[in-house]
Parts: structure tokens; sequence; C-alpha cells
């Protein structure tokens, strides 16, 4: 149970650094709003679907599909949601120009995906974690191999989130 209580851990700490990076985007749509005398929906907008080019000239995913992507592949990692909902459009790097929620959407999302995560995992033990679950047999990736991915997944998208706000934003 050790080992499941620091997983937890882990993945509270990413999920509470995005929850922050939400507040925040927040506060710079409040303030983009009043300084450009637009409506906080439209500021919010603006932030959540910035496409900034890559080296190669291609858009890279917005803010908006990044923070998506978690939830939604944290969501579909041990068949939590049937994978023909809409959730595939945030899938695999699937439309990267696909809308998204406004951020209190996206927070339900990801507050969702993570109690449904933590609902499933809460009574498993070593021995569990070093199985691998069927429809990873294939990789032969383990539980615990695959919730440590989960935990590098979010950080990884959210320095992604990052970097598009910086180019987009910071001058």
């Amino acid at each position: 149970m050790i080992t499941v209580s620091i997983l937890f851990q882990r993945l509270a700490a990413n999920r509470q650094c995005t929850l922050n990076f939400i507040i925040y985007l927040e506060a710079l749509a409040r303030h983009d709003a009043a300084v450009a005398a637009k409506t906080y929906a439209v500021a919010e907008a603006r932030i959540l679907h910035a496409q900034p080019l890559d080296r190669g000239g291609n858009y890279r995913g917005h803010i908006g599909w990044h923070l998506m992507h978690i939830a939604a592949n944290e969501d579909a990692s041990f068949g939590l949601t049937d994978r023909d909902t809409a959730w595939l459009r945030y899938q695999h790097g699937q439309s990267r120009s696909v809308a998204t929620p406004p951020l209190i959407g996206i927070r339900q999302a990801l507050e969702t995906s993570r109690a449904g995560l933590l609902t499933l995992a809460r009574n498993w033990d070593d021995e569990l974690l070093a199985a691998v679950p069927p429809e990873r047999q294939a990789t032969g990736m383990t539980y615990r191999e695959h919730l440590d991915s989960l935990a590098w997944h979010e950080a990884y998208h959210l320095n992604e989130c990052n970097e598009l706000l910086r180019a987009q934003f910071v001058e």
C-alpha cells in the first residue's frame, strides 16, 4: 500500500499544479477582458485556443486541447469511459483544432477523471500493481507503470500549456 500512497501523492501534486495553472488562466482572462474591453468569455477563448506555430510551421494543440487531453487520457486509461464518446476528440493528438469547453468545464472534466481513477485504484495493492492489465497485454505495461505514465503525462502536457502561454501572451 505504500507504493499506491506514493503514486497517489505524485498524481495529487501534478493535479494541483494543473489546477493552479487554470486559476492563473482565469485571472489572465479577467485581466485581458478588463484591459482590452472584451467580455470574459472572449478573453478566455483567446487564451484557450491560441495555436502558435511550432518550428516546423505546424500548429500545435492549443492550451484547451492539452488540458482536456489530460482528462480524456486519464478516463480512457482503465476503461473509465466508453471510447466511442466525445472524449475521442482529445485522444492521441486527434483534432487539435477542436473547440474546448470553458475553463470551468475543463476543471470539472479534470476533477471527474481524477475522481474516477482514484475510486478505481483506491484498493490496489503492490501485487496488483505488478500485474499487467488485460488491455495492456500487448505492451506488457503493469498497473504501476501505467499510473507512473499518467503522472508523467499530466506534467508533460502542463509544460506544453506553459510553453504555449509564454509563446502567445508573454512578450
